[in-house]
């Protein structure tokens, strides 16, 4: 069987209502897996796994599987693909090459690609390559032979109905958040996780396109050398006021002052990021701000990684009110002397 290869970029027909991927196996009896695939309410989808075995029907939401008896380099053939609105694969026997021939499925809401060495996707490069535009969840992380210039082309811009974003480790991604209407934040994230990404540029707030989503409740930002973020130095650059989980770690040009609104619901917060003992202060100083109408119950503080300096004061911080030291106010944020919140913090850790 031959191996389908992406010759260059150009228009081209709309691609075909099919999927179709190759496996690769090494040793006999391998299950290859799909962790998920959906097909709409009331449609249909016929597998051929390509090895002569029976096709079989899909429907509704499933993981989907198949073992091949021997070694070799199958192609699956799925159809009636525009009726499938989700793939999660993450299975390394898989062998795509993104064309027009071998499309990905342009009416998918939800694709998550991960862990895939044999996956080739220059995003946009012809019409089988295409972004989905419908997409609400999109996942794709520890991918080698994936492109993407978002915004480039029509096909490579980011997805504007997203509200679930997880882009990670991959070298392929070039992004320079704002520069254009395809290269915008999607505006209605509500969890967004970007990890150890060199092509990203993110001025955070410097224009509409590179607002900080106002609706996230999970933001996770880590080791971002192109990032840039001045936490309420503008409207656009303000903290989500409803996130409960955040983590930024890794990221240089993080601030956050002492006056900055931080979200009333926050529960896990992680800020590892070479903080000198000013900034620490500085940020348990906004969480005591926050202390008084916080609405998140328990929850954990982390301080102590990424290089960050000690607070200032003595550790472990004694009752003071109000609080005049970085590890006082620490204490504080535990246990509340000065009754100023029924919502304590369970625990924060900081470097001593």
């Amino acid at each position: 069987m031959s191996q389908l290869t992406l010759t260059g970029c150009g228009p081209s027909a709309s691609p075909p209502n099919y999927w179709t991927f190759q496996v690769v196996t090494t040793a006999a009896g391998e299950t290859f897996a799909l962790q998920a695939v959906g097909v709409n309410a009331g449609k249909t989808c016929v597998v051929d796994w390509g090895d002569g075995s029976a096709s079989q029907n899909w429907t509704g939401q499933a993981l989907r599987s198949h073992v091949y008896a021997a070694t070799g380099t199958y192609t699956v053939t799925v159809t009636n693909a525009l009726e499938i609105f989700r793939i999660e694969m993450q299975d390394a026997k898989t062998l795509w090459t993104v064309s027009n021939a071998a499309p990905i499925p342009k009416n998918l809401t939800s694709l998550a690609l991960y862990n895939l060495p044999n996956l080739t996707w220059d995003v946009g490069c012809m019409a089988g390559g295409n972004m989905p535009v419908n997409l609400t969840m999109l996942y794709l992380y520890n991918l080698t032979g994936l492109t993407w210039d978002v915004g480039s082309s029509v096909g490579a811009n980011m997805p504007a109905n997203l509200t679930t974003l997880t882009l990670g480790s991959f070298t392929g991604l070039t992004w320079d958040v704002g520069s254009s209407v395809g290269a915008n934040m999607p505006a209605n994230l509500t969890t967004l996780t970007l990890n150890s990404l060199t092509g990203l540029t993110w001025d955070v707030g410097s224009s509409v396109g590179a607002n900080m989503p106002a609706n996230l409740t999970a933001l996770t930002l880590n080791s971002l050398t192109g990032l840039t973020w001045d936490v309420g130095s503008n409207v656009g650059a303000n903290m989500p006021i409803g996130v409960v989980v955040l983590n930024l770690i890794g990221c240089s040009a993080i601030m956050i002052d002492a006056t900055d609104v931080l979200p009333k619901p926050l529960t896990i917060f992680r800020f590892e990021n070479h903080l000198t003992q000013a900034q620490v202060d500085a940020v348990l100083a906004a969480l005591y701000l926050a202390f008084p109408t916080r609405t998140g119950t328990n929850g954990t503080i982390d301080l102590a990684g990424g290089g960050n300096a000690a607070p200032s004061g003595t550790a472990p911080g004694s009752a003071q009110c109000p609080p005049a030291t970085g590890w006082n106010t620490a204490y504080e944020l535990v246990h509340d002397s000065c009754n100023v919140s029924p919502k304590h913090w369970a625990s924060v850790t900081c470097q001593t």
